[in-house]
């Protein structure tokens, strides 16, 4: 019997460090429930004011999201429409050759065309005062670079321009094929 008795005496034992383990945890876990009960009051406690502030901050939050987003989009348009420009002034080749930014070479467009186009009226100028020399090869052509005549006034300059805008429509259409 005394063996049965130190059983039970052990289980019992056992038992109440089982609960007393139980209670310890549970108190725990009761200390961690207060604290974060705590904290929920505390942040229940946050003001009206404090709360329309914060929905406003968020508000403008993503207004300034949206507006970003577009920024980001147009700024994306405006690159590739810089670099068509870019593409059609400078050849390929040398543009990606070149350490230059893409704004770099934007800004070197104006010059860049200028250039282009001076050089195509040279082009063009020279192909027109070929075909008069091939009407007239006794033409002085080099009195052309002083500029309109002196015997010539402006009203009758005028009606010659009139009269060879056709014939220099005509050459255009000729130069381009």
């Amino acid at each position: 019997m005394t063996v049965f008795v130190l059983q039970q005496m052990a289980n019992r034992s056992y038992l109440k460090s089982q609960k007393l383990k139980e209670t310890s945890a549970d108190r725990q876990k009761l200390l961690l429930l207060e604290k974060e009960n705590d904290v929920l009051k505390k942040e229940k406690n946050i003001s009206r004011a404090d709360q329309e502030k914060l929905t406003k901050s968020v508000e403008q939050c993503k207004a300034v999201s949206a507006e970003r987003d577009l920024l980001k989009e147009e700024l994306s348009e405006l690159k590739t429409a810089a670099q068509a420009v870019v593409n059609l002034i400078d050849p390929v080749k040398e543009v990606a050759s070149t350490s230059k930014t893409l704004a770099e070479c934007l800004r070197g467009a104006p010059q860049r065309t200028a250039s282009y186009l001076t050089e195509n009226s040279k082009g063009y100028i020279a192909q027109v005062l070929g075909l008069v020399k091939s009407y007239w090869p006794s033409a002085r052509i080099a009195l052309l670079g002083d500029g309109m005549s002196v015997e010539c006034d402006d009203d009758k300059f005028t009606k010659y321009v009139e009269e060879a805008e056709p014939i220099a429509e005509q050459i255009v259409k000729m130069l381009e094929q």
